[in-house]
């Protein structure tokens, strides 16, 4: 058995990297964090497509959808305190 850590060009761990780095930021209340996720779940989205899982792209298009709207609450809820 071969072991292929770079089977979509590192993109899956990378995706790993900068969602594990945004969830980080996330806890220290950093809206920078949405970027890191965003940038990793949207890394996740190519891997799922080259992969053929349909199933994870869906998942990672709701998930981008999701980190949007919640920078975008985030957002309102700075700007009226």
């Amino acid at each position: 058995m071969q072991l292929e850590l770079f089977n979509y060009y590192g993109l899956d761990w990378l995706s790993m990297l900068f969602g594990f780095y945004g969830m980080w930021l996330l806890g220290k209340k950093r809206k920078v964090s949405f970027i890191f996720t965003g940038v990793g779940m949207s890394l996740a989205f190519s891997v799922a497509i080259m992969a053929s899982q349909y199933g994870f792209v869906v998942a990672n298009s709701i998930m981008i959808g999701l980190s949007i709207r919640n920078y975008i609450l985030w957002y309102k809820e700075e700007k009226a305190n």
